[in-house]
């Protein structure tokens, strides 16, 4: 009996291997097969309106945003001629901020100008009574403020900053440094035309965790100012 016994156990052990790798097969094939049937593996996914708009702008309803997340990009006007605001699912005065899942490449056109940067990981849309007023894009940046002076720098000239702002920046954010108590600090550039847009930038440092943060602001003209820089 005890030889019968044995030969049964080595007999079902020995399936055992063989029925583990079957369901991991098994398991592997579904799995493919959701994937494959999901919205977020299709390589390019057409649009619908609840996501862009006819004119493949952004839209900033939860649909739109977890479409432009998986497009990597976010695009929106700041013209005269803009969506209006309901067309971006956005409330009249309302300030909405949006933080995708990953950094996504922002977009913005302007009056005549184009404003791009490769990765933000944050950004608020802030709407007047009829279309946007401004977007704040906060760079995907890491480091020191210096770290995010010199992203900011690359593209001062093409955004309207002198050579002078940029050191009046840099001494702003030199003596900040020195006389925060917490070790919060920012400073920022001044609001600059830009054919038809207004500009502003600032670099800000939280003390408690030290993590830096460079904004820029876009505005129409006639919006009024940008954020403030002090």
């Amino acid at each position: 009996m005890t030889g019968s016994r044995t030969a049964k156990r080595r007999q079902l052990l020995s399936w055992l291997p063989t029925a583990i790798v079957a369901a991991i097969c098994v398991a592997m094939v579904v799995g493919a097969i959701a994937m494959n049937n999901s919205w977020w593996t299709q390589s390019a996914p057409p649009a619908s309106k609840e996501q862009e708009t006819v004119d493949r702008m952004s839209i900033f309803t939860p649909a739109g945003v977890e479409y432009l997340t998986r497009q990597g990009r976010m695009k929106i006007k700041l013209r005269a001629s803009s969506p209006s605001v309901a067309q971006l699912g956005l409330e009249p005065l309302e300030s909405r901020t949006i933080e995708p899942l990953v950094p996504v490449e922002a977009i913005v056109l302007g009056e005549e100008s184009v404003f791009h940067i490769d990765l933000v990981r944050e950004f608020t849309v802030t709407a007047s009574t009829e279309q946007v007023a401004s977007i704040t894009l906060v760079e995907d940046t890491n480091g020191t403020w210096q770290t995010a002076y010199a992203l900011l720098s690359a593209r001062a000239s093409d955004w309207g900053w002198s050579d002078s702002d940029l050191e009046a920046l840099q001494r702003s954010l030199l003596a900040a440094s020195r006389e925060s108590a917490d070790r919060s600090y920012g400073a920022g550039l001044p609001a600059v035309e830009n054919d038809g847009n207004l500009v502003s930038a600032r670099i800000d440092v939280d003390g408690a965790d030290g993590r830096v943060t460079l904004s820029y602001t876009i505005a129409l003209a006639d919006a009024g100012p940008s954020s403030p820089t002090e």
